[in-house]
């Protein structure tokens, strides 16, 4: 038998325990004389019994606190120690209408998806237009990730553009201890054409970049609060298409690429190249102890003592 809390045997029996036994043992001999004390205690032994229990009773509830257990068979457990980021581009293209309902919603719905491919994953969720946000930080609490990501929004910041850079930049810092780093992009492409700065940076810091790119070549409009359509500054209405130069990031970066579709496995492929990428298969043991708790069984004999004391007749 082991105890998971011997602290508390030594805190009590060293300090406490000593001092509550010789406050009982002298109550009665600190007021009276011996010779009267004999006359006036009617059953002495039974006075005596009041102090072996109330002992008893302590006795047994400070082993219940230590926390007494049989220790059984140590059982090894393997263990992923996969850490993803998950960026959102929430810039206002992300708002076209070309897949339905649109760009962000559709995300959103692929997001939930993958979720439901995971398992082992450590997630955190951050979203980025020109600047990046936290929205998470790393967790595997998966039905609170769905909750959060389903209710995000383009209004969620007034800026205008979107910098997949400073998505990196962000994903780096919030994954600086790790020796992998795992970057999961929803986006449009967003409306950059060059990707060098951003490949040279992630290499540096070895993070590599997953694109799911949402769009489509055609393009479609972008929806305002007020119901029109977004304009230019000539008054023309924009049309925002899909980038697919964004694609080089992914591939220089030792990531992967997904162009949108309406599989329900597309990203469940996806998550099965980070997986194989982030040497999933790379595990840490976890040991797990099958111990037997006893703390229940000093309880209730603590409880059987002071209730013989309490009931008893002592008087």
């Amino acid at each position: 038998m082991a105890f998971e809390n011997s602290w508390v045997l030594l805190f009590v029996f060293l300090s406490f325990l000593p001092f509550v036994l010789t406050r009982i043992s002298t109550n009665f001999e600190q007021k009276f004389d011996k010779d009267i004390l004999d006359k006036i205690i009617v059953g002495k032994n039974r006075v005596k019994l009041k102090r072996v229990l109330f002992a008893l009773s302590l006795f047994f509830l400070i082993l219940a606190l230590a926390r007494p257990v049989v220790e059984g068979i140590s059982t090894k457990l393997p263990q992923t120690t996969t850490n993803i980021v998950v960026a959102f581009d929430i810039s206002n293209s992300m708002k076209s209408d070309d897949i339905f309902p649109n760009r962000l919603k559709f995300a959103q719905q692929k997001f939930q998806e993958f979720l439901n491919v995971c398992k082992d994953e450590s997630i955190a969720v951050i979203a980025f237009s020109n600047r990046a946000y936290l929205l998470s930080a790393s967790t595997y609490d998966y039905e609170s990730l769905k909750y959060l990501v389903k209710n995000i929004d383009t209004s969620m910041v007034d800026t205008e553009g979107s910098s997949v850079y400073e998505a990196i930049v962000y994903a780096n810092e919030l994954q600086k201890n790790k020796s992998e780093k795992q970057l999961l992009i929803f986006t449009d492409g967003t409306e950059y054409t060059n990707f060098d700065k951003t490949i040279k940076y992630a290499n540096k810091k070895n993070i590599k970049t997953y694109i799911y790119n949402i769009g489509t070549k055609e393009g479609g409009t972008i929806a305002l609060k007020d119901g029109f359509k977004q304009k230019d500054k000539d008054n023309n209405i924009v049309i925002s298409k899909l980038n697919e130069n964004i694609k080089q990031l992914a591939l220089d970066t030792d990531g992967a690429y997904l162009k949108y579709s309406l599989q329900p496995n597309d990203i469940e492929q996806l998550l099965y190249e980070i997986r194989k990428k982030a040497n999933y298969n790379k595990t840490k043991e976890t040991i797990i102890k099958n111990n037997y708790e006893l703390f229940w069984i000093f309880l209730l004999f603590s409880l059987g003592s002071f209730m013989a004391l309490y009931f008893g007749r002592f008087r």
